[in-house]
Parts: C-alpha cells; sequence; structure tokens
C-alpha cells in the first residue's frame, strides 16, 4: 500500500470577529504595532505595505498604497506592481497622524515614515509589530501554543479582511482592496475602478470596524 507523504500546507487561521474586536481593547507594549494590526485588519494591507507607508500616503478619506518594504532593497513597488487606493476609517486615520506626529526625525514630514524606525529612512523592524501581536494575542487569552496550532500570523489579518468584505460587497470590489490580482486582470480593474466602488467599499467597512480600536 502507498501512501502520499507529502505534506500540505496547513490553512491559515483566522480570527473571529469576537476575537479581532478584542484584542483592541488591551494594552499594547508599542502603540505603532496596535496601529499597524487596526491598519492590516481594516484595509488588508500586507506588512511590507504597511511599513512603507509614509505620512504622504494619507489621504483625507483613503490610503494611497504605492510602496512595499523589503528589508533589503527598501521602498519597492507594491507586490502586483500597482499602486491602490483603500478607504480609510476616520479613527484609523487619527492613529496614523498621530504616529507621524512621533516621527522625530528632522525630514521632511512627507517623508516620514508612518511607522517610524530608529534611522530617519527606514520603518519599524518586523519583529516589533510581530511581538507585539503575539503579546496582544495572549493578553485575550491565545496563548503560543493556540496560535501555532490555530496557525494565526500577521497575515492572517488579510484573510480575516478579505472573509469580512467579501459578505458585504463584490468579488471585483473585493479584489479591488486587496489589490490580489493576476497581472492579466490588473489592467481591467484599473480601467473598471470608480468612485462609486470606493464608496461602496468604504461603507462596508464602516458596517464591519467602524468601531474597533476606539
Amino acid at each position: 500500500k502507498q501512501y502520499n507523504t507529502k505534506k500540505t500546507a496547513k490553512n491559515r487561521g483566522v480570527l473571529t470577529m469576537d476575537e479581532a474586536k478584542e484584542i483592541f481593547t488591551v494594552a499594547w507594549n508599542d502603540e505603532r504595532a496596535r496601529v499597524a494590526s487596526l491598519v492590516a485588519m481594516t484595509t488588508g494591507l500586507r506588512q511590507g505595505e504597511i511599513r512603507a507607508l509614509r505620512a504622504c500616503d494619507i489621504g483625507d478619506d483613503r490610503l494611497f498604497v504605492r510602496h512595499n518594504w523589503e528589508n533589503t532593497d527598501g521602498l519597492k513597488a507594491p507586490k502586483n506592481g500597482h499602486t491602490r487606493e483603500i478607504p480609510l476609517l476616520p479613527n484609523v486615520r487619527d492613529a496614523l497622524k498621530s504616529l507621524v506626529l512621533q516621527n522625530n526625525h528632522d525630514i521632511p514630514e512627507a517623508e516620514k515614515f508612518i511607522f517610524w524606525g530608529l534611522l530617519p529612512h527606514k520603518p519599524i523592524v518586523e519583529n516589533l509589530i510581530l511581538e507585539g501581536f503575539k503579546d496582544a494575542l495572549k493578553k485575550i487569552g491565545i496563548t503560543e501554543e493556540v496560535r501555532v496550532e490555530r496557525n494565526i500570523v500577521f497575515h492572517s489579518w488579510r484573510h480575516f479582511f478579505g472573509t469580512t468584505l467579501s459578505m458585504q460587497v463584490n468579488e471585483r470590489q473585493t479584489q479591488l482592496a486587496l489589490g490580489h490580482m493576476t497581472a492579466a486582470m490588473t489592467k481591467h480593474y484599473i480601467d473598471h475602478k470608480t468612485e462609486e466602488d470606493l464608496a461602496v467599499i468604504s461603507k462596508a467597512l464602516n458596517t464591519a470596524f467602524g468601531s474597533a480600536g476606539k
């Protein structure tokens, strides 16, 4: 008898809505880690995209995703090679603005990293974001053993965002928000992006996450 010895990929764990809301009621060791998780939950941004955010990327009602941060190469284009816009909840925008004000590096404000690090032109190291996330999980009863068993990682926020949003908007609008498309689909979606799409997504985000992090 033959057995398949190839390991199958473990499904990414996703927090429940109650867990996602509770995690923002506990005290975090680092405000940058808390806001990074808040951004990931409410926008679906990848960690590299979050670390790459600068003050100039904060709009009045949206976030401009122009870069991805890579430890070896610094600021690069987003993963799919195209910039995108995602509606920004008012309380998340306020949290981002507050972090910018805490960035004391002597460089033009527009160039300041929102999630600033020790050096002017480098953002926070990823370990501070990850460890802050894990510590907050422990405070709501998700131990390290449980976290590993459920396969909950920072990227789980992106799955959480996509799953939550897809329950309220159509597939094209979900893909638009995630920026998660093949090269062949990219032009189609960009050509058809409208303010109406962003308005629908914004309304859905307010319904799902409007009270999160307050």
